[in-house]
């Protein structure tokens, strides 16, 4: 009885597992059924199979390149992390990312049947039934291929032919992002994976890929699987999914139905992670990390792995590809080959440089040729080479991204290859075959475009780049890849809430002749703005950054009441008393050094390689650190602080002082140094305290500074026992060269951030909700006595005043003059996008683009960082707002971002650094947008 029980339980487990494998292999052939026959079908099916269910035996195994997984630098994205076979009468299918190839097998032996080359990697499992196999490619194509392995038809995903660098690859802004799904004659797809250049999903008759429907207006990025359930096609999305109309592709408002957890297979002498299986009669194939491996019923002894012979005769001469390299100086990024003979000077430059090769010819059967033969040398295995077939103006080549570009051929370069060229400092090479090797350098940026060197972008606090370029409509440059690792962005990979490693509001970004500046936790680093790629990282002192209960900014959390005593904090080489931010350290990006107020020191490096160039320490007596940085051409304007005005001010804790000290937290000095030679100009010594970061600004030859403390350091302070000045809070103006005081104005009202602009010699001092100086102490106005709490809308107070002498050009106090404020000529625009007129204070006034007359006009921002601008878009967040044809504000769906200004034009493109990859915002990557005209 006992022993009928356990055969029992055992057949039950057995008949378990085998019904999920069956239910799990219509989720990977992706049939069409009704969700109850599904269910019927899957049971009779694991009945029959339930008596051999865990009898399949190790018949073959297909060692194959290590995958590199597109989202392997991303928080929780385990998309195409092994391979991914399908089974299908007798053969097995697998997709590759290393060589863009279909390989179909012997699904009995594992043999090479045959493999159809894309031109991009292959990263989703292919379908499949009697007759053809179809694959979808980040090539932006869905490939029908016959069972022999010729083309069939192939029908573009897109709207155009256009490529972009995702995850470190050349491929299609519009790459196939699931897996296709096959019912009943009609084959589903989805091309594109970001919002901002569009979503289509499609219907295709299978046996010939005539389009049925396409949807287009899917607001979601795509991943994994389509499912197909009683007539309605589940799209799946990292942030948000869709239900269509299968037959028509209307979107339903239903939400989609979740799929059951689907059980592996129960086999062994699968090596590496089990990533996918398929499961067509006695064949069961199953992908990992290493490889396909297949089973049968048979018992097959010794398994010998089978893979690919290299082919490495004749050698491969590599004369040619040295020279041009040496002569060319480059040896990393992106290498443009226009024009194909042989594929030797391919085969050369991925040998000799750790280039990334992109070569492209007219002639289709050369470039299969050439495909076979480079693959067969095993030279796409370390994912670094692409071949395409086209000419340039119709490939759709991304501009900018080529640090080299060089021919096979003696054909004149089109002027479309010639847009590709890297700026400061892409080589383009001539030769004749290696007897002349000409070189010419593009120099400088692209015509039009600016960096953006400080925090507020300039030393003026302008928030407003000259950048032309960036502007409506923007289209994917790059995206993923190394810059999206978390380690760059004090964000870690741990919970919001946990503590060290991690931080909602980051050192924001600065862009510098094509170099994207990044700090992380210890760690000071440099990405291309134009590919992506991380070009060097050197050392920072280490800090504590502190998260807590209830999240917050900084270190303000009831979990760490006094964090300047904190034992663990006291253990890193910044202790929380010495530096002026919640995370990382205030810094200036110049072509020529990057200077970091790091605590003790002042460090410098080299933005070409990242080498330390020289450190200093505080320029006067007195225990002082460093605190923010701003350049005005030779002349670095520094403040400095005393450590322990932090713990006096409590700064940080309870709300008080926001980001650490942001510009709430007072400093102690001011001091000018000589950039270059480290020599101090002169001193200044604070009445209350200089605010740190927007409280301080340079231009028309002055250094303008605000000399003031809040309410709550005030009162911080006083129970520490300080005694305060007699004079008022006070907005100074020294002279650049000197530190003479050129002028001064006593403050009655509250002033943070101050903005000076060049072209009226103007300085921008508001007041967001009006708070007094009265009887040596700040009075909130703003405050209801009743409910005690303040009135977000209630009036402030904005002033211009004059440069040259502190005059008032004008003054206004009828709004809530909401900070930091954007200057971009003569218009203004608070935090949340209300606009006004620099000559005059008064709201601005545009062109109606409805009614051709004059209005005011404003737009509504969202989230919680504040607005930056170049000269054609107001960017926060996710969105913007285009300036150029004042169409409206722009949301850019699927990019969740941080609290640091995350869209940042410089440089000729959007930059946007991945300040999304904490707490829930870990599907985030970074990426750059450029202009895009219509399709």
């Amino acid at each position: 009885m006992q022993k009928t029980a356990t055969s029992t339980a055992r057949w039950t487990n057995g008949l378990r597992k085998q019904f999920w494998l069956c239910w799990g292999e219509f989720q990977m052939t992706q049939r069409s059924l009704s969700r109850p026959s599904c269910l019927v079908f899957a049971i009779l099916l694991a009945l029959q199979s339930s008596g051999r269910g865990d009898d399949w035996r190790l018949a073959w195994k297909r060692d194959l390149p290590e995958r590199a997984p597109a989202w392997r630098h991303t928080q929780r994205m385990t998309m195409d992390v092994g391979y991914s076979p399908v089974a299908a009468n007798g053969m097995v299918f697998v997709g590759c990312e290393h060589n863009s190839a279909l390989l179909a097998l012997d699904g009995q032996t594992g043999e090479e049947r045959w493999r159809f080359f894309t031109a991009a990697p292959i990263r989703h499992a292919p379908a499949a039934d009697d007759m053809r196999v179809y694959a979808g490619s980040d090539d932006g194509y869905l490939y029908c291929i016959n069972r022999a392995g010729a083309l069939v038809w192939k029908i573009r995903g897109g709207p155009a032919a256009r490529l972009v660098i995702g995850h470190e690859r050349i491929i299609s802004a519009w790459p196939i992002s699931t897996r296709p799904l096959l019912a009943d004659g009609v084959l589903y797809f989805v091309a594109g994976y970001w919002p901002v250049d569009g979503i289509f999903v499609h219907a295709v008759e299978a046996a010939t890929g005539k389009s049925i429907w396409v949807h287009d207006s899917a607001e979601l990025r795509p991943n994994r699987q389509l499912t197909l359930v009683d007539g309605k096609l589940m799209v799946d999305g990292d942030n948000s999914s869709a239900v269509l109309d299968a037959k028509t592709g209307v979107l339903l408002k239903e939400k989609p139905i979740k799929s059951p957890a689907v059980e592996r297979p129960q086999v062994s002498g699968v090596q590496g992670n089990m990533s996918g299986w398929s499961q067509f009669g006695d064949v069961l194939a199953v992908g990992s990390t290493t490889g396909v491996f297949g089973f049968s019923k048979q018992a097959v002894q010794n398994v010998d792995a089978q893979h690919v012979e290299q082919d490495e005769s004749p050698a491969i001469d590599t004369s040619l590809a040295k020279a041009i390299l040496v002569r060319a100086g480059v040896a990393q990024g992106y290498c443009l080959v226009a024009g194909l003979n042989d594929g030797a000077l391919v085969a050369g430059l991925l040998r000799e440089s750790k280039l990334h090769v992109v070569a492209f010819d007219p002639d289709e059967s050369k470039v299969a040729r050439i495909r076979r033969a480079l693959d067969g040398r095993g030279l796409f295995d370390d994912h670094r080479l692409c071949v395409l077939v086209g000419r340039p103006e119709e490939i759709g080549l991304p501009p900018y991204f080529a640090s080299l570009i060089v021919s096979e051929s003696d054909h004149a370069l089109a002027e479309a290859a010639r847009e590709s060229l890297r700026p400061y400092g892409g080589a383009l090479v001539s030769h004749n075959k290696g007897a002349a090797i000409t070189i010419a350098l593009r120099d400088g940026p692209p015509a039009g475009a600016a960096d953006w060197t400080h925090e507020f972008r300039d030393a003026a606090n302008s928030l407003a780049s000259p950048d032309a370029l960036v502007k409506a409509p923007l289209g994917l440059l790059w995206y993923g890849g190394e810059a999206a690792h978390a380690r760059f962005y004090f964000d870690g990979n741990v919970d919001h809430q946990s503590g060290h490693g991690l931080n909602p509001q980051p050192v924001p970004a600065q862009i510098v002749e094509g170099r994207m500046i990044l700090q992380g936790p210890g760690l000071l680093a440099a990405v291309d703005i134009y590919t992506g790629r991380v070009l060097w990282e050197s050392p920072l002192p280490t800090m504590y950054t502190f998260g807590g209960a209830g999240g917050g900014l900084g270190i303000h959390s009831k979990k760490h009441p006094k964090p300047w005593e904190y034992e663990e904090a006291l253990k890193f080489e910044v202790a929380p008393t010495e530096r002026c931010r919640a995370s990382g350290f205030d810094c200036v990006s110049q072509p020529d050094g990057i200077y970091i107020a790091a605590g003790k020191e002042l460090l410098r490096f080299d933005p070409t390689s990242g080498e330390l160039l020289s450190r200093q320490p505080a320029p006067i007596d007195g225990d002082l650190r460093w605190g923010s940085v701003r350049i005005s051409g030779d002349t670095l304007l520094a403040t400095l602080f005393r450590p322990q005005d932090i713990a006096d001010a409590q700064a940080g804790f309870d709300g008080n002082g926001g980001d650490w000290g942001g510009d709430r937290m007072p400093m102690s000095h001011l001091v000018a140094l000589d950039r270059h030679s480290g020599k101090l100009l002169w001193s200044r010594q604070a009445n209350w305290g200089f605010l740190n970061r927007s409280g301080i600004c340079v231009g028309g030859g002055n250094v303008y500074c605000v000399d003031l403390i809040t309410d709550k350091i005030y009162d911080k302070l006083k129970e520490a026992g300080r005694k305060f000045p007699t004079s008022p809070p006070t907005l100074y103006a020294l002279d650049l060269t000197t530190g003479k005081e050129s002028w001064q104005f006593p403050l009655d009202v509250y002033v943070q951030n101050i903005v000076y602009c060049q072209s009226r010699d103007l300085l921008l001092a508001p007041c967001r909700n009006l708070k007094e100086w009265r009887d040596g102490r700040w009075v909130d106005l703003s405050i209801d006595i009743r409910r005690g709490v303040r009135d977000k809308k209630a009036a402030g107070n904005m002033r211009a005043l004059r440069g040259k002498d502190g005059s008032v050009a004008w003054e206004v106090a009828d709004a809530a003059y909401h900070s930091p404020h954007i200057v971009l000529g003569d218009l203004i625009i608070d935090r949340y996008g209300v606009t006004y007129d620099l000559a005059s204070g008064e709201r601005h006034l545009r062109m109606s683009p409805e009614t051709g007359k004059e209005e005011i006009w404003s737009f509504k921002k969202g989230g919680c960082n504040h607005l930056i601008a170049c000269e054609n878009l107001v960017t926060w967040r996710c969105a913007y707002y285009d300036l150029a044809s004042h169409s409206g504000v722009k949301s850019l769906t699927g990019m969740d971002a941080g609290c640091s200004p995350t869209l940042i034009p410089a440089g000729g493109v959007l930059n946007i650094p991945n300040f999304g990859t904490h707490h829930k915002r870990n599907r985030m990557t970074a990426m750059a947008l450029v202009h895009r005209p219509a399709e």
